[in-house]
């Protein structure tokens, strides 16, 4: 998964006014993590991994508990965002 891969996914995050700090923060985290679980357990972060932890932090966002389950990969990264978010 590449930068513009990345870019792609975040599509749905992209807000009217001043989208680039956000935007900018899912994508290093996502990259973050990527490379982090490469170089310690030689798992790859999938786009499908990605695009769950997405679908968790839309509902997060919007103040609803999501329901669906994640992987553990999926779980950390869905973690990783809401805690730059909220930094």
């Amino acid at each position: 998964m590449n930068e513009e891969d990345l870019k792609k996914l975040f599509e749905p995050f992209e807000y009217k006014a001043n989208p680039t700090p956000t935007l900018a923060i899912l994508i290093h985290e996502t990259v973050r993590l990527r490379d982090q679980l490469k170089k310690e357990t030689g798992r790859v972060l999938t786009v499908a991994d990605t695009q769950a932890a997405l679908e968790a932090l839309t509902v997060w966002l919007s103040g609803r508990i999501f329901e669906g389950e994640l992987s553990e990969d999926q779980q950390t990264l869905l973690e990783a965002w809401k805690s730059r978010l909220l930094e």
